[in-house]
């Protein structure tokens, strides 16, 4: 997709379309009241971090296009912004240059985002990790695990594939492959039944119950939740970080116990670490049922 360069305003003495920030008139682009020059690529005006001198703080038209850019970006100080929005009518310019913004970042995000490959050491230690969950799977001979996504899932994990990037893309072919691995393993002995503790957590999951849990991979259903930020109060209480990546969500059932699953990354490919919780999990309330780290 080619995005046609925006006109951004248009010199009323001999109609000059200017196709750029660049083609501005420079007393435009980097003057500021009383002769003071805008320092480019700045991201708050001069002066803007020091609250009681408001005759620095709040800049007068015209306004440069840096200025503006920060201004349409939301980086400035909230009372700068008002600021400059309550005198936006006092620069004739300045509303083209926002409305050419506008249109960049429509232009911008209908672009189509070119695919990229997976990169080699990714693929490998997925497929190490693959390998080591498929054998320990094997040798125990527990094939265990929760029903495969539905087609609507498969559909939704796609478009956060897309979305997700080169990790996303490596975590995603690790659950489709392990889980389909796992259903193919013959098995005729019961699930080992490790009894809750009394702290109401679980011993060690057995392989193939680690494995199914990755059955959540690239889902964001926040159920029993309210909302995320109710999810990452649970997180915080389980000693999760704030910047923790999370994964996937999603109801699961543990022992015939009613459970989430929360899956968070680990910074490394085919790894991942999966927090199981109740669905009172709180603020001052973790409700761990298990933690486990699956993969390599």
């Amino acid at each position: 997709m080619t995005i046609t360069p925006f006109v951004v305003a248009t010199d009323s003495a001999d109609q000059t379309e200017y196709q750029s920030y660049a083609e501005l008139d420079p007393d435009h682009r980097g003057s500021r009241s009383g002769g003071q020059k805008w320092e480019s690529g700045a991201m708050i005006p001069p002066g803007a971090d020091d609250p009681e001198n408001a005759a620095s703080r709040y800049p007068q038209p015209p306004y440069p296009v840096d200025l503006l850019a920060d201004l349409h970006a939301g980086v400035l100080p909230p009372d700068v912004a008002d600021h400059i929005r309550a005198h936006l009518a006092d620069d004739p310019q300045a509303q083209s240059v926002l409305d050419a913004l506008d249109r960049t970042v429509a232009q911008l995000s209908g672009a189509p985002v070119a695919s990229v490959p997976v990169p080699s050491a990714v693929v490998a230690r997925t497929a190490q990790t693959l390998d080591s969950i498929r054998s320990e799977v094997s040798s125990t001979g527990d094939g265990t695990v929760a029903a495969l996504p539905t087609p609507s899932d498969r559909a939704r994990r796609n478009r956060w594939f897309a979305a997700g990037g080169i990790a996303a893309a490596a975590a995603v072919v690790a659950a489709v492959a392990i889980s389909i691995s796992v259903v193919r393993t013959p098995s005729t002995d019961p699930p080992v039944q490790a009894q809750p503790s009394a702290s109401g957590t679980i011993g060690d999951l057995a392989p193939g119950e680690r494995v199914a849990l990755l059955s959540v991979l690239g889902r964001n259903d926040v159920a029993p939740f309210p909302s995320e930020a109710a999810l990452r109060r649970c997180l915080a209480a389980n000693g999760v970080a704030a910047d923790t990546v999370i994964l996937g969500t999603g109801p699961v059932t543990v022992r015939d116990r009613q459970a989430v699953v929360i899956l968070l990354g680990t910074g490394v490919a085919g790894r991942f670490d999966a927090l199981v919780v109740g669905p009172d999990c709180a603020t001052g309330n973790p409700a761990t049922i298990s933690r486990s780290l699956i993969g390599g």
